[in-house]
């Protein structure tokens, strides 16, 4: 007994998606972007209203960047250099996780922030790629 499986529109789907792919990447850095500036203003919020490491919260910031095809945003404090004048203060570690010997710092986990950004921008991606693929 032979079996026969019709997977032309398999192939077919599988075409369209890949002449999709360029196009849906173009839009995905905005998609990433947006979810970056959410988190880092989530996170401002958190330490703004930290009391003692409020002073930290301007120092929160985010850099993109794209690596191996992947678009990537790291977001968080930027780390003191020697010799910058306008460095952010020294302390947002301290602030997150606080010290061996004096326990945590008191400011949510930046986890936190991203745990609450992930379903909107999961939702951002979706409403992206079904624009892409179906119009809008």
């Amino acid at each position: 007994m032979d079996v026969t499986i019709d997977t032309s529109e398999v192939r077919a789907l599988a075409s369209d998606m890949r002449a999709v792919e360029p196009r849906l990447n173009r839009h995905v850095l905005a998609v990433v972007e947006k979810g970056a500036v959410n988190v880092k203003e989530d996170l401002r919020a958190k330490m703004a209203a930290s009391g003692s490491f409020g002073h930290l919260a301007r120092g929160i910031t985010y850099d993109m960047r794209r690596e191996s095809g992947a678009i990537i945003a790291e977001i968080g404090p930027v780390k003191v250099k020697k010799g910058l004048k306008k460095a952010p203060r020294r302390g947002a570690n301290i602030a997150y996780f606080g010290t061996s010997t004096k326990g945590g710092g008191g400011v949510e986990d930046p986890q936190g922030a991203l745990d609450r950004e992930a379903p909107r921008f999961e939702q951002a991606l979706v409403d992206l790629a079904a624009e892409v693929v179906f119009g809008p």
